[in-house]
Parts: structure tokens; sequence; C-alpha cells
């Protein structure tokens, strides 16, 4: 589900919109469990339970399948794709 929200902290500048707004998308375990438990490891370690979902941001348009996501990847300063339970490494 998305939603827009008033930023409460700081401790995430690159989600905060000049309006001091975020545009999340929340993760429910029932309906995505591989995603839902990746954040919460994430949260586990970092203490910070999101993830920045770039969308590549690289004047490209929308990615729309696994073909295109990994045309954009290699010609971009990207390091690491993950598809479906794939990594994906540069390096």
């Amino acid at each position: 589900m998305s939603r827009i929200c008033k930023v409460k902290t700081d401790k995430v500048p690159g989600v905060t919109h000049l309006d001091n707004t975020a545009r999340i998308q929340t993760v429910n375990k029932k309906f995505n469990p591989d995603f839902y438990d990746l954040i919460n490891e994430f949260y586990k370690v970092t203490g910070i339970p999101m993830l920045l979902n770039t969308s590549f941001n690289c004047r490209e348009p929308i990615v729309e399948t696994p073909q295109q996501a990994f045309k954009t990847f290699k010609k971009t300063d990207l390091d690491i794709l993950v598809i479906n339970g794939k990594v994906l490494r540069k390096w």
C-alpha cells in the first residue's frame, strides 16, 4: 500500500521530499514474506525499519521486466541487482 506521510526524523534524509513528506509503501508479511523478512533483518542490523527504493534513478524509462532491469543495470553505476532472489554483481 502506498501512502504520503510527514517525516518525523532525519535518520533517512534520502526519503524526505522538500515538503517534509515521504512516499512510503508498506509491506505485509502475509502477502510478501521474503521482502518483509529482508526489511526486518535490515532493521535488526541498522535500527532503521525501511529500505529505500531508488527505482534505478538513471534517466531511463520505468523498468517493467527483468530483461529491462538487467539491460539498465549493465549501463549504470549500480553494483548489485537482485531479481527474484538472484543476486547479480558487477565485481
